[in-house]
């Protein structure tokens, strides 16, 4: 299991638990926050391109801001 959670403008937009494996995709057009927990099994690709986590990752929880 793992944790996302998207936040814009203050608002939460996506927060759930979800499964390994799972795949989702959410549009979004304003900036907005990732938050992952159990970081190191996701793969993160923004408007097509593939997103390094590990820079933005501490104790296998990813935060990143997304413009």
């Amino acid at each position: 299991m793992l944790f996302r959670s998207i936040r814009a403008n203050r608002t939460t937009v996506l927060s759930r638990l979800v499964k390994a494996g799972t795949t989702e995709t959410v549009e979004i057009n304003e900036p907005a926050t990732l938050t992952i927990g159990n970081a190191s099994g996701v793969d993160v690709i923004l408007r097509g391109t593939p997103i390094d986590l590990k820079p933005s990752t501490k104790n296998n929880v990813v935060r990143l801001s997304l413009k």
